[in-house]
């Protein structure tokens, strides 16, 4: 098409006396645009700053609450103005070493007060007295006698209160129950029951569990290093203070030795997801084993065959006449001695009578074991062995602490306290001194373990 013929058709299409452009009027640009995309891009920029302004407020005050929540509660008699000078002086040296502005802060929480003191007692002086401490503690009843407390550091615990060492000797575990002699700000002194074998046995192998126990919390763990004193009828072991193994603090209790039957019926981890895709019944492998520890959440069983990890097995067995049936999840397994195997695992979905009546046998085997001070030595793969109880002359409370804490101070700062006291040669106690006739009844076993010779030592008694 030509541009005449485009001149006609326009000429045709716009009526006379108007123009071309006359039609396009709506193309024009508003001549407010400029100040309306100004406008839109001011209010775009406040509602950015309003939202950010408040997500930073909002941040703020929740750092301000959090702090204050943290807070003590202050009291309208401050427990720092009730005490003796001498205790606010040791809380006000207390504050510096833990980097507080305020000493009552430390006064109302055991998990503040108990590492300040560590650090303190780590860079003191060996000749300061550290009395006040043990004082201040005590008067603020942050003690192990306090139900209400937690317990955070060995320095809660009190004389005359009885621990559980256990100690991995090897393959084998020592597991026994003795008596604390003396607690003081710088170290324990627990007493031994007089067998020379298990003496031989913590000097060779010093690196061992301290656990305390109590029926309201279950047990305390404490990673410690005995240093063996031994001085005249008197074995004991000095180790220094520590705070809560949190490592341990993740299995929540260590389990008890034991010796009992157990039936169970097993279902291994293949057989279950076959199970769940196809809904066919699966057949439970039927099986006798032997329990060699317990605890609130798991086992250890001695089983003719090895049993699947992650498998499932039904466990069913008596406490004290009463029946018990539990699930217990196979997390691992070892060798075992005469070609059996060791299976642990963990108890899972336990109804709440079986959750009762295993709380109650294991609090009164606790109790039971605590007044008997009982000795086992567990070797792997055959079960606890009972030690028997030497034939040692007894002595009180009192002379054995006075006894032992004279050895303990005999040995020089930083010296061995195993040369503390005189040591008899290997093989030979020493001679016997004419004592009172002890009115401490002997170990027992534990129910259904075997009581083995008392002039022999048990199975797997001998160290590394």
């Amino acid at each position: 098409m030509t541009s005449a013929t485009w001149g006609r058709v326009l000429a045709q299409a716009v009526p006379p006396g108007e123009s071309l452009s006359s039609d396009l009027r709506w193309l024009r640009i508003p001549e407010g645009t400029s100040e309306t995309v100004t406008m839109f891009f001011a209010v775009m920029m406040a509602i950015v700053i309003t939202v950010i302004a408040t997500l930073f407020l909002q941040g703020w005050l929740q750092r301000l609450l959090n702090r204050i929540r943290r807070k003590p509660v202050r009291h309208a008699n401050p427990m720092l103005q009730r005490l003796e000078a001498e205790l606010r002086d040791a809380a006000d040296r207390l504050k510096l070493v833990a980097g507080l502005k305020d000493a009552e802060d430390l006064l109302h929480d055991t998990k503040m007060l108990e590492p300040a003191i560590a650090r303190y007692v780590a860079q003191a002086p060996l000749v300061e007295d550290l009395s006040a401490f043990t004082r201040l503690r005590r008067r603020l009843v942050m003690t192990a006698m306090n139900p209400n407390m937690e317990i955070v550091s060995t320095r809660q615990l009190l004389p005359d209160l009885i621990v559980r060492l256990v100690a991995t000797i090897g393959q084998d575990r020592l597991d026994l129950y003795c008596p604390l002699l003396e607690v003081s700000e710088r170290h324990l002194l627990i007493d031994l029951p007089y067998q020379r074998e298990i003496f031989d046995l913590l000097s060779q192998h010093p690196d061992a569990f301290l656990l305390y126990w109590r029926e309201s919390d279950g047990e305390t763990a404490f990673k410690v290093h005995l240093m063996p004193i031994l001085s005249g009828h008197i074995s004991a072991f000095r180790c220094e203070h520590a705070l809560r193994s949190e490592e341990a603090a993740a299995r929540q209790d260590f389990r008890l030795t034991m010796d009992l039957p157990v039936t169970f019926q097993f279902v291994g981890r293949q057989a279950l997801a076959l199970h769940k895709q196809t809904g066919h019944d699966v057949t439970a492998v039927k099986g006798e084993a032997r329990m060699v520890d317990l605890s609130h959440g798991g086992a250890a069983l001695i089983c003719d065959q090895p049993l699947e990890e992650h498998g499932f097995a039904q466990l069913h067995f008596s406490l004290k006449d009463q029946p018990v049936r539990v699930m217990m999840e196979v997390l691992s397994q070892g060798p075992a001695a005469g070609g059996k195997t060791l299976v642990r695992g963990h108890f899972r979905g336990m109804t709440s009578e079986a959750s009762g009546r295993l709380h109650t046998f294991l609090s009164q085997e606790q109790f039971r074991r605590i007044q008997l001070r009982e000795v086992f030595v567990v070797t792997q793969g055959q079960g606890p062995a009972p030690v028997a109880p030497a034939d040692a002359p007894a002595q009180t409370a009192g002379a054995a602490r006075g006894e032992a804490a004279a050895a303990a101070s005999a040995a020089m700062p930083g010296q061995d306290a195993g040369k503390a006291g005189t040591k008899p040669p290997p093989g030979k106690r020493p001679p016997a001194q004419p004592t009172a006739p002890s009115t401490q009844p002997p170990a027992q076993p534990a129910a259904g373990s075997p009581k083995p010779p008392a002039s022999k030592p048990p199975a797997g008694a001998g160290g590394n």
